[in-house]
Order: C-alpha cells, then sequence, then structure tokens
C-alpha cells in the first residue's frame, strides 16, 4: 500500500500544470463553501442572539395552563411566588438572569390619536442588562433617544421606534396608558416618555411598550404577581440541557410551571434558517459537481496518455484491480491537497471578513442593517474538507473503471 501511494502521489504531480488547475478549481470550491457557510452561521448567530436578548431570553416559565388557555384569559394564570422560584432556578449551573414579566394588551394616547400597544411590565435593571448584549446590529435593543428605564421609576416607559412615529411622541412627552384589568374593568394612567428603543424587529418595535413591572402590576390590578419569568443563560447552546433540569426541578418541588425556549416562539428565525439553508446545499450540489467534473476530466486525460503504461503493468501481471485502487488513490490524494488547501485559504478569506466585517441591509421584517463577521465552524471546517476528498473519490472511479478494463493488446498498440 506504501508503495501505492507513492505511485499515486507522483503520477498526480506528474503534469503539474494539469494538476495545479485542477487543484485550484477544488480550492476556489471549498474557499466558496467555506465563506458561505461561515456567512450563513453569522447571520444564524447575529438572528438568535438578538431575539433572545432583545426579545424572548432563553427560557420563558408560565403558570399551568397559560400557553393553551392564557390567550383567552391572560390574568388567570400568572405566578403568585416569584422569589421562591427565582431562588430555584438562580441555583441552576449556567443561569445568568432570572426577571420577571407582567405582559398586556392596552390603549397608548397623545392628544387626540390613541394607539393599540402590547405592553410589558419589567424589572428595569435587568432588562437593560439583557439588552446590552452586542450583536452584528449593535445592542440587542438600544434605546436611541432618552434613556433607559431606571429602578423604581414611577410612571417612566419606554416605546418602540415605530410606536413613537405613530404618536408622534418624543422625550419627555405625557401620554396616557389604560389596561384591562382582571375582572373585566379598565384602569388608567399618566406616563411621560423615558426613552425610545429599537430592537430591530419590526412589528415588536411599532407596537411595544416598556413599564416598571410594580407600576404594570397596579395597571391590572395583580399586586406581587408576574406573568413570565424568564430566564437568560451564559451560553445558548445549554438550552436544551436547561430546559430539562427546570422540568425535573418542577416535578421534584411540586411547582405547577410549564415553559417554552426561544426556538418555540422564533418564527421568524426558523424561516430565514430554512432559506439559508437550501442556498447553501445548493451552493454545495454545484462545488461537489464542478470538482467532479475537472478531477474527472484530468483523469481521463490522464488515461489516455498513460495507455501504454497500463498495458505494461497488466502485461507485467498487474490485476485490474490493481489499476483500478492506483486510479483511485490518484483521485484520494488530489481530494487530501485540494481539500487541505482549500480550508487553509478558506479560513484566511474568512477571517479578513471577519476582520473587516460585511455591512448588510434590513431584511424581511426589520428596522436596521447588520454587520456579518464569517466565522467557519469546526464542523463546518471538517464538512468542507470532506467534501473535497469525497468528491475527488467519486470523480476518480469512472476513469479507474476504464484504466482497468483496457485489454493488453489494445493497450500496447496504442500509439
Amino acid at each position: 500500500m506504501r508503495l501505492f501511494l507513492r505511485l499515486a502521489w507522483l503520477n498526480v504531480f506528474r503534469n503539474r500544470r494539469r494538476t495545479a488547475i485542477t487543484l485550484a478549481a477544488m480550492v476556489c470550491g471549498t474557499t466558496g463553501f467555506l465563506f458561505a457557510g461561515g456567512f450563513v452561521h453569522a447571520i444564524y448567530y447575529g438572528l438568535r442572539e438578538q431575539f433572545i436578548h432583545g426579545q424572548s431570553g432563553h427560557i420563558q416559565i408560565f403558570q399551568r395552563g397559560f400557553l393553551t388557555q392564557g390567550k383567552a384569559a391572560p390574568f388567570d394564570y400568572t405566578i403568585a411566588d416569584f422569589p421562591k422560584v427565582r431562588r430555584l432556578i438562580e441555583a441552576l449551573p449556567h443561569v445568568k438572569m432570572v426577571t420577571p414579566r407582567l405582559e398586556f394588551f392596552g390603549l397608548l394616547s397623545k392628544d387626540d390619536l390613541s394607539v393599540s400597544v402590547f405592553g410589558m411590565g419589567v424589572d428595569a435593571e435587568k432588562e437593560a442588562a439583557m439588552g446590552e448584549h452586542r450583536t452584528g446590529a449593535g445592542p440587542s435593543l438600544s434605546v436611541i433617544k432618552g434613556s433607559n428605564l431606571r429602578s423604581g421609576d414611577k410612571y417612566g416607559v419606554i416605546i418602540g421606534k415605530g410606536l413613537a412615529e405613530t404618536l408622534n411622541a418624543r422625550v419627555g412627552d405625557a401620554l396616557t396608558l389604560l389596561a384591562p384589568m382582571r375582572g373585566g374593568s379598565v384602569n388608567g394612567s399618566d406616563v411621560f416618555v423615558r426613552g425610545i428603543f429599537q430592537s430591530g424587529a419590526k412589528e415588536f418595535d411599532d407596537r411595544a411598550l416598556k413599564i416598571p413591572i410594580d407600576r404594570a402590576q397596579f395597571l391590572v390590578n395583580l399586586p406581587d404577581r408576574v406573568q413570565t419569568i424568564v430566564v437568560l443563560l451564559d451560553d445558548t447552546e445549554r438550552t436544551e440541557e436547561t430546559k430539562q433540569r427546570l422540568l425535573r426541578l418542577f416535578r421534584e418541588q411540586g411547582l405547577d410551571l410549564e415553559l417554552r425556549t426561544w426556538s418555540d416562539i422564533a418564527y421568524v428565525y426558523h424561516q430565514v434558517r430554512k432559506l439559508f439553508d437550501r442556498i447553501l446545499g445548493t451552493m454545495t450540489f454545484i462545488i461537489a459537481v464542478m470538482v467532479v467534473l475537472g478531477i474527472t476530466n484530468t483523469m481521463t486525460i490522464a488515461i489516455f496518455e498513460r495507455t501504454r503504461e497500463i498495458g505494461t503493468m497488466l502485461a507485467m501481471g498487474a490485476q485490474p484491480r490493481t489499476v483500478q485502487t492506483l486510479f483511485v488513490l490518484e483521485g484520494l490524494t488530489l481530494g487530501i491537497v485540494g481539500g487541505a488547501l482549500g480550508v487553509l485559504v478558506g479560513v484566511i478569506v474568512c477571517e479578513i471578513a471577519a476582520a473587516v466585517g460585511v455591512p448588510m441591509p434590513p431584511p424581511p421584517l426589520f428596522t436596521r442593517g447588520y454587520t456579518v463577521y464569517p466565522h467557519p465552524t469546526l464542523p463546518l471546517i471538517v464538512e468542507g474538507f470532506c467534501l473535497a476528498v469525497v468528491t475527488a473519490v467519486l470523480a476518480s472511479l469512472y476513469p479507474a473503471y476504464r484504466a482497468s478494463r483496457l485489454t493488453i493488446a489494445e493497450a500496447l498498440r496504442f500509439v
């Protein structure tokens, strides 16, 4: 086998110009695959983290029944003993933050104009810290005018950019907020605009309002109650693991709670991922075809050039399977060399692009652009290398079969 590998190496580089052209095609294909893959994964990461830190958190916890009946009667499914539940959750590994929310739909008015809004009662300091996580688009939730909510801020609110434009509201303006209480009556409060925020999600920014949770509890007449517990982790990859720990904790402590993860509600993220997965799959197919055609052409020409050589090998007692093995090893050699060079060049190109950043316009349903920093992951690098090697070996099978089918007489007669 060592002799075969040496012969394959020497044969591959016998015609250096043709081999160089074939390797260049493989390097370009592998580099394109790594860059496109790194680019797409950077988009996945940015969208995911922006959604998690700007809106959902990693895990949301509710009173059991909320996910099925909560839309009809949201205030009938609230969590009473939040401090106890928070202490239990904070004791779990990888939990970075636990923060409460109380959500409601209301009416926000300025002068003669009223707009329906989605209100969120939040812990001001923790929500601000969560939104400071930076992605390629900047902070996941950035206050573009004014300031964020403050602890103990009784009448201040922050509103989405689109909502502010609809109401023609500015920082410091006085507004009237009406919200339904549990039982059906309506409560109201005068509030003023502390700041205007932008999360990047147009639908959210057009309707969302954030208010200190104690003020929200007063508005809907649910003192000391929370509707949602948002759990933020130190690593998104720990979401499923932490979910299972939480479910086990609920059973052990007899807590009548249920949960959902960020992935359960990130509809836009999953739609974008499906789209780019198809694009990347199509590109992988094109690269594979390009490599197969290049190597098949190279090795088919080599058969014509080495016909007398093949005939001599057969005349000296070599079996057709031996000739076939030699050509497959030549394809494997091309694949390994081309894959290694492609991975090296691809990583360098991605690192250069990541150092500069690739500016992108706002995607559909988003209100701000972002910068992509392509970074090929280790699985992507392995996939790119394997793509080059596997396609090279597959491309060598037909030429190897043709070479092994030559007869001694016709091979030695070839001029």
